[in-house]
C-alpha cells in the first residue's frame, strides 16, 4: 500500500474489530458467570427449602434419579452405579489342563 491514508484506515479498523472482539469476549464471559451465580443462589434456595420443611432426604432421591452421569454425582457423593468391563477369564489350554506324563 502506497496510500498513507489507506494505511491509517486498514490499522485502524483492525484495531477496531479487535476492540469489538474483546467486548464480546468480556460481555460473553459475564453472562456465563451471571448464569452460574443464578444457579447457585436457585440450589441454595432449593436445599434451603427442602431443610426447612424435612424435605432434604426426598431431594436427595430425587436428585440421585434425574443425575445419570457418574461424574455428576460425585460432585455431589451420590451412589452411582460403576460401570466396570468384564474380562473374560483366562481359558486354560489343552496342555495346560493334561499332566505331563
Amino acid at each position: 500500500m502506497n496510500n498513507p491514508t489507506l494505511e491509517k484506515l486498514v490499522n485502524r479498523k483492525e484495531r477496531l474489530e479487535a476492540r469489538v472482539k474483546l467486548i464480546k469476549y468480556r460481555t460473553m464471559n459475564q453472562e456465563r458467570k451471571n448464569d452460574t451465580r443464578r444457579k447457585i443462589l436457585a440450589g441454595a434456595y432449593i436445599l434451603q427449602q427442602c431443610e426447612r420443611d424435612n424435605r432434604l432426604t426426598a431431594f436427595i432421591q430425587e436428585l440421585t434419579q434425574f443425575l445419570t452421569r457418574d461424574a455428576d454425582k460425585a460432585l455431589f457423593k451420590l451412589p452411582f452405579k460403576s460401570i466396570t468391563p468384564t474380562v473374560p477369564a483366562p481359558t486354560q489350554t489343552r496342555a495346560e489342563a493334561e499332566p505331563c506324563n
